[in-house]
């Protein structure tokens, strides 16, 4: 594993969890953090990290971070329009676009060996089939528009820079220190606290995927030579329905849900079908998810009985 390891986002799900792997695999790890972002997901994992703060979309600042740290490995996983209230389209530009593009540029200026773009399945839009890597972008939101662009952005500029570049898609991810307006903590609140669960329509369907199965996938990624600008889906290639996933729950935590069907109005991402085509992932990264759903849920279950699902 390249070694320092810098990570733009680790205060969030994904990169605090990414943070904690990489310094148990022995890494020294500097996490970049928005400033004024919460800690909390770095404390409850309790792994030691450097955190220097900084925005992504500001170059001097990113400059000064990177000059500093020296990192031979970059993960940037930063990003805004994740929570229902980051509904900002010019921040979703500067941040997810721009602050993108700063990362690029000054990762190949500093000398990083390689680097891991956490782009996203929302980049696909409605497809009623596995999603491959080969599909045209067309999404739906302006989050994933943005996404999409950034993908479109790194990919051509790392050509021109000769910098190591993969990005990840991570489809549906949970697991502990999951966002907790999300459907998973949300239902294991209902179920462990006795509350009604307002649920969107039937038959909508995603592909969950545990997050130690994403950051397995992130670390590979980090670890192996591959073609500058390859696409990889993050995923397991089964999707399961909202009331699939709420049954589960029920099975897990011994306990009945009041679910109120339909509700919870539908975002505008979601869909009948929302599945990984996950061959890339296993011929380039070599990794198999190794948490069904009902693996994946009794531990998120255990970790909200212990730390809450407020995180």
């Amino acid at each position: 594993m390249l070694s320092p390891v810098l990570i733009t986002g680790a205060t969030g799900f994904i990169g605090a969890h990414l943070a904690g792997a990489l310094v148990d695999a022995g890494a020294s790890v500097v996490a970049l953090a928005r400033p004024g972002s919460a800690r909390r997901r770095l404390q409850l994992l309790g792994k030691a990290v450097t955190i220097v703060e900084a925005d992504v979309g500001d170059a001097a600042a990113v400059r000064a971070v990177l000059t500093r740290a020296k990192p031979q490995l970059l993960f940037h996983l930063a990003a805004r329009g994740v929570r229902p209230a980051e509904r900002d389209r010019a921040e979703m530009l500067r941040i997810n676009v721009l602050g993108t593009e700063t990362i690029v540029e000054e990762a190949a200026r500093c000398g990083v060996e390689r680097l891991v773009l956490c782009g996203g399945s929302s980049e696909y839009g409605h497809v009623d089939a596995p999603m491959r890597e080969s599909l045209r972008p067309a999404p739906v939101t302006a989050y994933g528009a943005s996404k999409a662009a950034a993908t479109l952005l790194a990919c051509q500029a790392a050509r021109d820079l000769s910098l190591a570049l993969v990005v990840l898609r991570p489809f549906t991810v949970y697991g502990p220190l999951e966002p907790g307006h999300r459907l998973i903590p949300t239902a294991i609140r209902a179920a462990l606290g006795h509350l009604p669960l307002p649920l969107t329509g039937p038959g909508l369907r995603h592909d969950y995927v545990y997050v130690a199965d994403v950051v397995e996938a992130f670390v590979a990624a980090g670890g192996r030579s591959l073609p500058a600008g390859e696409i990889i889906n993050v995923g397991t290639g089964v999707e399961s329905t909202n009331e699939e996933v709420v049954a589960e729950i029920e099975r897990q935590t011994g306990a009945r849900i009041d679910v109120q069907l339909g509700a919870y109005a539908a975002h505008p991402s979601d869909h009948g079908r929302w599945v990984a085509d996950t061959t890339k992932a296993r011929a380039l990264l070599g990794v198999t998810p190794r948490y069904p759903l009902a693996r994946g849920i009794a531990a998120m279950a255990a970790f909200a009985r212990a730390h809450g699902t407020d995180w």
